[in-house]
């Protein structure tokens, strides 16, 4: 009975502190939540003005390149395609990584019938030692997705995919990612970052935008806008990834949190109803042991008599 009760309290004490763990992991993503609205609500207003500029240079382009020309038009006899998946460097975080290597997953296997017809670069070490195990091929090395992210650090995946998809190796670029809705929803979405097929317009008349003035011509501008544009469209992606895998996991780790202290209530009173069976078995005993004290006086006194 003493050993039982022994396990369940070490049990107890263990559960408790994986709760202090949780609870202390879900304090910590609570206030960089917050952070991170911040930067989105900032982000999307640069991604917004970006846009629009853009959207300027476009329109007032008497002429564009052919090879930037390229970033517009889609070639739609091209199977090939270049994706970006975008998970995290931690677990813990409830369906965050799961969710988004799943999509992954099911978009090549519908689309393509072998490596040779895609190309799969994956942002944070979860998704890319799962999708390696799975046996897909990555033409890139781990990269880091941490809290205080740079877009210089994604670079060379970017220059990559944009390189791939100027000279026509791949008809497409597609980011596949989570996308914060609010603190309750947060979905799983496939962007498509090339061509680019937002309200850009190679059609309309050549009238400045009366907001802007460009100091050179907007032929040559626009060129030299695609980078900006592109990097500002990933820097909204990427604050997206990061509010929602916090939210995700103070969820996860709010329920945890909430598991734990439901199994220590349990277990305690297992614990409890152990001690006090223990407890009465010692009465039991310490009484049986006095009534056998009394009974062996009792005789010896009538033997002396």
């Amino acid at each position: 009975m003493g050993s039982h009760a022994a396990l369940i309290k070490n049990k107890i004490a263990s559960i408790q502190k994986t709760a202090q763990i949780t609870r202390s992991m879900q304090m910590v993503s609570q206030a960089r939540i917050s952070g991170f609205e911040h930067k989105m609500k900032a982000s999307e207003q640069y991604a917004k003005l970006s846009e629009d500029i853009f959207q300027s240079l476009v329109a007032n382009a008497s002429r564009i390149d052919s090879e930037v020309l390229k970033i517009f038009t889609p070639d739609y006899t091209k199977k090939t395609a270049t994706y970006i998946m975008i998970s995290s460097d931690r677990g813990l975080a409830g369906p965050y990584n799961s969710a988004v290597i799943k999509k992954t997953m099911q978009i090549i296997n519908d689309r393509h019938q072998s490596p040779s017809e895609y190309r799969l670069y994956v942002l944070g070490r979860i998704g890319y030692d799962a999708m390696r195990r799975q046996g897909y091929k990555i033409e890139n090395d781990y990269i880091n997705v941490h809290d205080n992210f740079k877009i210089a650090d994604l670079e060379e995946v970017l220059n990559e995919a944009f390189a791939t998809f100027s000279s026509r190796e791949v008809g497409r670029v597609e980011v596949i990612y989570h996308r914060y809705k609010n603190r309750v929803v947060q979905d799983v979405e496939q962007l498509m970052l090339l061509p680019i097929t937002s309200n850009v317009s190679l059609e309309e008349d050549n009238s400045l935008h009366p907001t802007y003035i460009f100091d050179e011509e907007a032929d040559r501008l626009v060129g030299r806008m695609v980078p900006l544009y592109l990097n500002g469209e990933m820097q909204t992606i990427l604050l997206n990834t990061k509010l929602c895998e916090h939210t995700m996991r103070v969820n996860a780790m709010r329920n945890a949190t909430d598991n734990a202290k439901e199994i220590v209530d349990k277990l305690s009173l297992v614990y409890n109803a152990y001690r006090q069976s223990a407890i009465t078995q010692e009465l039991s005993e310490i009484v049986a042991g006095s009534k056998a004290q009394k009974g062996g006086a009792k005789k010896n006194g009538k033997r002396k008599n």
